[in-house]
């Protein structure tokens, strides 16, 4: 399948290309933004190059510091990096990008519920996991705890997936019988998050729009109109910052075929995101699982658990989130599932789905819509949700 410069994850072969890959896919985006250079836009362009370039150079140094071992300058350059981008990425969950397809200069209603799913592998023909067991790994096991793409080693963090199509990805694409699946309802939208998922076609589609004042049309560029994204108004340097988004997003969204690893240097930079999340709870971003389905949002949501008291097991987490009894996939599939039964939907991806216009995606709208995925995350949806216990439930 030929890939455009702006399809993620970037792939690469060893560790040790991850460096010269993130140049190289940084210079083929200010090779885009020279295409499109006149007499009117020149100044512009050069200033977004520019900054693309700053950012990229940032980075560069960001890892330099790592690798000395000076972690608390890392961090420090890591949390002035973000900070430049928080007009965009950062935002109440009730308004993110992940999870409306719009933001908060949108006119769109925001979302009222949230609903994201967790999976576990199984040997289990039905289940095996009590709702707390399909939370992340408890402060006291903290001994269980290995680095991930967003966990640092020792701090517990939950993954969640806008469906269950993602989560099974994410899996490694298991037989039904092996997986589980939990819903998981935010209650709190009001809670921020650092929002990694803008497409970047979709930022250099706008800014060619916008502020470079070329006739640039949306529609294959992503899943709605955007048109009305950002702010109007924004300044100068926002619009380079929009810009220059682009290295900090490829930074994260790296796939590595090596395999055998001990150390990982794709994980670099959003574990140290996890330590400037200030006062955010968690990162959402793009799943590195899936490449073909590209079109359809694959949302993954990190949230470490930073907050709590001294012998608690899962932290202020458990306040603002309810779970759902586990389902084996496989059970739902022989057992369950009935193809006949029209959902209407629950699920917020599925709702969300409901939002695409775009001709790239519409087929892929209805495949999913018929889906037994689609039919997976709706019964999720409907089981009982509770808050976990400390104590565990009995």
């Amino acid at each position: 399948m030929l890939r455009s410069i702006f399809d993620l994850p970037i792939n690469i072969e060893s560790d040790n290309e991850y460096l010269q890959a993130l140049k190289s896919s940084t210079e083929n985006i200010k090779a885009e933004y020279k295409k499109i250079i006149n007499d009117d836009n020149k100044d512009k362009i050069n200033d977004i190059c520019r900054c693309i370039s700053n950012v990229h150079n940032e980075i560069k140094k960001i890892f330099k510091l790592y690798y000395s071992g000076d972690m608390i300058s890392a961090i420090k350059k890591m949390r002035n990096l973000i900070r430049k981008f928080h007009f965009f990425v950062k935002s109440p969950i009730e308004s993110a990008y992940a999870f409306t397809l719009s933001n908060e200069y949108l006119k769109a209603p925001k979302i009222y519920e949230l609903y994201l799913f967790k999976g576990r592998i199984t040997n289990d023909s039905y289940n095996c996991f009590k709702p707390s067991e399909m939370h992340q790994i408890p402060l006291n096991r903290r001994d269980l705890i290995s680095a991930q793409r967003f966990s640092i080693p020792g701090l517990p963090c939950l993954y969640l997936a806008n469906n269950s199509f993602v989560v099974w990805n994410e899996l490694k694409k298991p037989n039904f019988p092996n997986i589980v699946v939990s819903t998981f309802k935010i209650l709190d939208l009001n809670k921020k998050i650092i929002d990694m998922t803008y497409p970047y076609s979709l930022i250099m589609g706008y800014i060619k729009k916008h502020y470079l004042n070329i006739n640039y049309n949306f529609k294959e560029q992503d899943i709605i109109n955007t048109d009305d994204l950002f702010d109007h108004n924004l300044s100068d340097k926002n619009y380079n910052m929009l810009a220059a988004y682009w290295p900090l997003l490829a930074s994260i969204s790296v796939h590595c075929r090596q395999k055998g690893r001990s150390f990982k240097s794709e994980y670099i930079i959003p574990q140290l995101m996890m330590h400037c999340l200030e006062d955010c709870v968690g990162i959402a971003y793009r799943s590195n699982a899936m490449f073909e389905e590209k079109y359809l949002p694959r949302i993954n949501l990190a949230i470490p658990i930073l907050k709590y008291n001294d012998g608690e097991k899962y932290g202020d987490i458990k306040e603002y989130i309810k779970v759902s009894e586990p389902v084996n996939f496989g059970y739902f599939y022989n057992v369950i599932d009935d193809k006949n039964v029209k959902y209407n939907p629950i699920s917020s991806f599925n709702l969300l789905l409901d939002k695409i216009k775009n001709t790239n995606t519409y087929d892929l709208k209805f495949v999913y819509k018929n889906s037994l995925f689609y039919r997976f995350d709706e019964y999720l949806v409907r089981r009982d949700m509770k808050n976990i216990k400390e104590n565990n439930e009995k």
